[in-house]
This record gives structure tokens, C-alpha cells and sequence, in this order.
């Protein structure tokens, strides 16, 4: 559990310096610090805690100052709080490292997962951080529609390329923070047979890609492999088309 409590502490401070280090976010107000916050602070000052007993009481000399550390957990912490800082941080994640290659996959999905529990610690009534996976996929599904319509309308065949390219690797991301999770990914929210079944739509030739991205992480589930009867009939439609 100790191993888990330090690892924990990392992953916030990764993530505080992903808020710092990115162009697109605007610098938090410092001095709110100051507020009445004690459910941050509570929970900020365990984490410091564990984090300075795992590496020793005496190796002061080689941990930043508790100043420095309450200023970089208040970041992650204040998204708890702020939708616009939620999105913000939302976008740096896929913007930034997930659409950029299936390598860096699993390390941002655990961040997230413990960036939820940490936020569910906060406010009991957010059910295990259920604000990252719902801005997650809904921003993942906008920027997937975006690189549709542009796989389609662009004419530069090298952009189109690229563009599919990011098509699968997003399509990857869509399945493993919904499917790959044990959660389904809804009708309303991206329907995937009528990307298929719709041959007449321009959308069709990067979709079969796609979608075959998207249901491979029905692999890793529960719930969602074989012989799931929505995994099938997606399957079947695949099958048919090949």
C-alpha cells in the first residue's frame, strides 16, 4: 500500500506539471490558496505525508520544500472544483499525448484512474471521478467527428493519410476509456454500426479502420468480449463488409 500511496503522489505531480507546461491553460489564482479550502487541504497534506515517509525523514535535503508541493497539488486539486479548468486539462491529455501514439495509452489511463479516486475522495458524491471519464469521451468523440469531416473534405492526399492515422489511434483511446472499462459506448454518444452500415457515406472508408480500433478493446473487458451480443453484431457487420 505504500508503494501505492508514493506512486499515487507522482501521478499528481505529472499531472500538475501537464497543467503547468501546457500553452492552452491559463495560470491558476495562487492566492485562493489562502481560502477556507479544507477538504483540498486534508487530503493534500496526507499525500505530502506519505509521500515524504516513504522517502525517509531524513532526506529533507532531496524533497522540494511542503510549499512548493501544496502549490503543485492545489493545481490538481482546483480541478476538482472549475469545469473550465476540468475541460482544459481534458484536452491537454488528448491533444497533447493520446492522439499522438498508442504508446503512451496505458500510462494516461492509469493517471486518470487515479486522478478519479482522488477527486471522488474529495466530494463523496462524485461517484469515482465520473466528471474525467465523461469530459474524456465527450471530447474525444468531438475531435474524432472534427478528423472525419476532415478525412473526407480534405484533398492533399498526404493529410488525408494522416489523418486516418489519428483516426485508429483515437479510435484505440475511444474503446480503452469506455469499452475497455466495462462501459458502454452509447448509441447517442457515437453510433458505430451506422458508420458502417452507411457504405453510401463519405465517413465509410476511414470508419472500418475505426471501429475495428474501437472494439478491440472489447477484448480487455468484462462485459463487452465475445459473446457480448452488441460486440457480435458489430462484428457481424465487419464480417459482412469483408
Amino acid at each position: 500500500e505504500e508503494r501505492l500511496q508514493h506512486k499515487e503522489f507522482k501521478i499528481m505531480k505529472r499531472v500538475s506539471e501537464m497543467i503547468e507546461d501546457s500553452p492552452d491553460i491559463m495560470p491558476i489564482d495562487i492566492t485562493a490558496w489562502n481560502k477556507d479550502d479544507s477538504k483540498f487541504r486534508q487530503v493534500l497534506l496526507k499525500a505530502i505525508v506519505r509521500h515524504r515517509e516513504a522517502d525517509g525523514n531524513n532526506a529533507d535535503l532531496l524533497i522540494p520544500p511542503i510549499e512548493d508541493e501544496e502549490l503543485k497539488m492545489y493545481r490538481v486539486l482546483s480541478l476538482c472544483n472549475e469545469h473550465e479548468m476540468r475541460v482544459r486539462f481534458i484536452r491537454v491529455v488528448l491533444l497533447d499525448h493520446a492522439c499522438v501514439g498508442y504508446g503512451k495509452h496505458e500510462i494516461l489511463l492509469q493517471m486518470l484512474e487515479t486522478l478519479s479516486l482522488i477527486c471522488h475522495r474529495i466530494d463523496q458524491n462524485d461517484e469515482r471521478g465520473y466528471w474525467v471519464w465523461k469530459y474524456m469521451t465527450q471530447e474525444t468523440v468531438a475531435l474524432v467527428n472534427r478528423k472525419f469531416e476532415l478525412a473526407t473534405r480534405e484533398d492533399k492526399k498526404d493529410v488525408k493519410l494522416k489523418t486516418r492515422t489519428q483516426l485508429k489511434i483515437l479510435g484505440r483511446w475511444l474503446g480503452l476509456v469506455t469499452l475497455g472499462r466495462n462501459r458502454p459506448l452509447l448509441t447517442s454518444t457515437m453510433n458505430l454500426k451506422s458508420l458502417l452500415l452507411l457504405s453510401q457515406n463519405s465517413y465509410f472508408l476511414p470508419a472500418v479502420p475505426f471501429v475495428c480500433k474501437v472494439i478491440t478493446a472489447a477484448a480487455e473487458s468484462i462485459v463487452f468480449r465475445i459473446p457480448n451480443p452488441w460486440t457480435v453484431a458489430i462484428l457481424t457487420v465487419l464480417q459482412q463488409i469483408y
